[in-house]
């Protein structure tokens, strides 16, 4: 897990990447933080809604196996309208698939269709705690964050697409089935310190 000074570190990235001093801060408008999850437990909350502003998702993982999985999302599998998957794959890389992270075909160390996005981490290890952060910038820049090392960048230039499915609960751990609300595509492991944080102002300080 991250130290508090390499978090301090990483916060003050932030500010540099949002064209920011030090004499400004982003402030965080809404923290949802979610219980731990075991692999196949069912943990969401209804009230996420990602949108275009800036966000945060962290948590700390410890894989039991190398399987594909969802470490959080807002999707529905075989559904054609674009979700946000936060997944580990067989190679135990971890990817963010949504609007704005260049997901492509033709990676055999992605997902079984072979599709990977561009904002990847390099693999973890199964059985060792591994803290993740995804940070997506107001301008459309997402940044991911291994262990409290910057690992992955992408930024189309595009701006900042709108992730909101306001017909589906924001999952921790799996994602929904094709059809109905069961527990799909669960990770096999453990999720812990699970959090959203909502970033959309800037104040002086």
């Amino acid at each position: 897990m991250a130290t508090e000074g390499a978090r301090a570190l990483m916060d003050k990235a932030i500010l540099v990447e949002e064209g920011l001093d030090e004499q400004q801060e982003l402030v965080s408008n809404k923290s949802v933080l979610f219980k731990d999850y075991i692999t196949g437990d069912l943990v969401q909350n209804s009230t996420i809604m990602l949108g275009r502003g800036a966000f945060e998702i962290s948590m700390t993982i410890t894989p039991t196996k190398a399987q594909y999985g969802m470490l959080a999302s807002n999707d529905r599998s075989h559904d054609p309208a674009v979700g946000t998957r936060l997944e580990i794959y067989k190679s135990m890389r971890i990817g963010m698939a949504t609007a704005g992270t260049n997901t492509q075909p033709g990676r055999n160390d992605g997902d079984g269709n072979g599709y990977r996005p561009d904002l990847c981490t390099p693999p973890i290890r199964l059985n060792v705690p591994a803290t993740i952060r995804v940070v997506r910038h107001r301008n459309g820049k997402s940044q991911m964050f291994l262990n409290g090392d910057k690992v992955s960048e992408v930024d189309e230039g595009l701006g900042s697409h709108d992730l909101n499915n306001t017909n589906r609960a924001f999952r921790i751990g799996s994602r929904y089935p094709p059809e109905g609300s069961g527990v799909h595509d669960a990770f096999q492991g453990t999720i812990t310190d699970a959090k959203v944080i909502y970033m959309r102002d800037i104040v002086h300080i």
